[in-house]
């Protein structure tokens, strides 16, 4: 699988070397915390300037605005947005200056960056802020209004390559997921 995702950028003159998680994706919010999905329902959250990430917070009943990470404590400070969708470690250092809460889904995070993940929420923890772990049914409601808006983005991507390596990726997560 790896190869595949190493020459994605072959014909650009970019060569893959390294696939790297650094953690779970985390919600933090300025005021009002997340502890279920239905408390998405019209946030302004900082995203990434992509079709999956706008797309999940359209599923949430947010509204997905992608703006520069530099941009985020302002932006939080006069209420242009009212959280960040990112990860623990990287918000970590913005704590101080904005924001109250935070939420991170350890569980579903690669073994090795487990020890990061509590060392920054230690962090948040320490500066005075709630980490909040979702039960089960709400991470799995989560995780079923991500999926659909992944599959209506790559499963049917006009892109070959990225259907094939979703696909993959997707019959390889089913296969070895636990069986419940």
């Amino acid at each position: 699988m790896s190869d595949g995702f190493f020459r994605l950028g072959e014909q650009r003159g970019a060569l893959g070397v390294s696939v790297h998680c650094i953690g779970p994706t985390s919600y933090s919010t300025k005021d009002k915390p997340l502890r279920k999905v239905a408390d998405f329902r019209g946030l302004k959250m900082r995203v990434l300037a992509t079709r999956i990430e706008t797309g999940l917070m359209d599923r949430l009943g947010a509204s997905g605005l992608p703006i520069p990470l530099e941009e985020t404590p302002p932006s939080l400070q006069n209420g242009m947005i009212d959280g960040i969708r990112s990860n623990i470690i990287v918000t970590a250092g913005l704590r101080k200056l904005v924001i109250d809460t935070a939420w991170e889904m350890s569980e579903f995070g690669y073994r090795q960056s487990v020890e990061i993940d509590r060392r920054a929420a230690q962090i948040w923890r320490d500066n005075g802020a709630e980490v909040i772990v979702w039960p089960r049914e709400e991470r799995d409601e989560f995780m079923r209004r991500g999926r659909a808006v992944a599959d209506a983005e790559l499963r049917n991507n006009p892109d070959a390559k990225t259907r094939e390596l979703y696909l993959l990726l997707t019959e390889t997560a089913d296969r070895l997921r636990p069986k419940s």
